[in-house]
């Protein structure tokens, strides 16, 4: 979720805005280190599709595992890529979210 909200931000260019109120209100979130969830999102796409259907197919809301296995599949290009920075994935997800039919 921190990736996906980081990566909004940057689309949106407010990722200085943000940063500052995070420093501010959850300085804990920037010292997380996000390399290892982008290198292994690609596992957890299936799963999400799996639980988004149960609460779909049981008449609950289900569009947030729907969303993360989006994410977690445009993180795909990253599989097994521990060398990967938070920066540039975050420039990946923002310019695929502003490509034209996203």
């Amino acid at each position: 979720m921190l990736i996906a909200v980081r990566a909004l931000a940057k689309s949106e260019g407010i990722e200085d805005a943000l940063l500052a109120e995070w420093g501010r209100s959850q300085p804990a979130l920037l010292k997380r280190d996000l390399s290892g969830s982008i290198a292994k999102a690609w596992r957890f796409a299936g799963e999400m599709h799996e639980i988004s259907k149960t609460f779909q197919d049981n008449d609950l809301p289900h569009g947030f595992h729907a969303a993360a296995a989006d994410l977690y599949e445009a993180l795909g290009p990253f599989k097994d890529k521990w060398d990967v920075t938070l920066e540039e994935a975050l420039e990946m997800l923002a310019r695929s979210a502003n490509e034209p039919g996203r």
